[in-house]
């Protein structure tokens, strides 16, 4: 429905979608404040809105004058409950998966595809790969060691499904402090390569 801003002319509506009432929100709220401005009329966005609002009603955005949608500061805070379902159901991603070993740069995303990067030490993880999560925090379960592929200095890894192909996610390889915590970061060809510990975060 449209409500009328009666200010000045050209009119100015405040829009809003009783279908995106969220639980707890108020008339007082001014998150997603959708301002549709007519005729290029600018608007406030410091706009008192809240004193036209329907009862019951959410704003959803904030439009500006050249039709660009303004943006909040987002700011979202998990709990632990939250933090540690997310951080299981990405764990149980990887039971029976693969952790390959590669040298080179990080692709950008997960979902990149390499680039160059050589393949160091294929690892497999357990059939549970992780223990539950606290905090947001799961640490993997051991680890079998593997016979190195090649020579090289491991700079990051990879983490596959049992299938061996679809991806769940990418972190960094060091002696200390990384994602990924190897005995050495100086793999030789036909070396045993063993993990020292791997963990999975989700923030909070």
């Amino acid at each position: 429905m449209r409500w009328p801003l009666h200010s000045q002319q050209p009119r100015v509506f405040l829009t809003f979608d009783q279908n995106l009432v969220a639980s707890g929100t108020t008339r007082d709220s001014l998150w997603h404040l959708r301002l549709q401005n007519l005729a290029g009329f600018r608007v406030d966005a410091g706009l008192a809105a809240k004193k036209f609002l329907p009862h019951d009603s959410q704003v959803v955005g904030i439009v500006g004058m050249n039709g660009t949608e303004a943006t909040m500061a987002l700011n979202p805070k998990r709990s632990n409950v939250a933090a540690n379902a997310a951080c299981d159901a990405m764990a149980a991603l990887c039971n029976s998966g693969y952790l390959r070993v590669y040298d080179g740069s990080q692709p950008a995303t997960a979902d990149t595809a390499l680039s160059g990067q050589n393949l160091l030490a294929e690892l497999r993880f357990s059939a549970t790969a992780f223990a539950a999560s606290v905090a947001g925090v799961a640490t993997a379960n051991a680890i079998t060691a593997a016979v190195a592929a090649a020579t090289g200095t491991a700079a990051w890894f990879r983490v596959l499904k049992s299938d061996g192909t679809t991806v769940v996610w990418d972190g960094s390889v060091a002696t200390a402090t990384a994602d990924l915590v190897l005995n050495s970061t100086a793999i030789q060809v036909g070396a045993q390569v063993s993990v020292s510990s791997l963990t999975l975060t989700e923030g909070k």
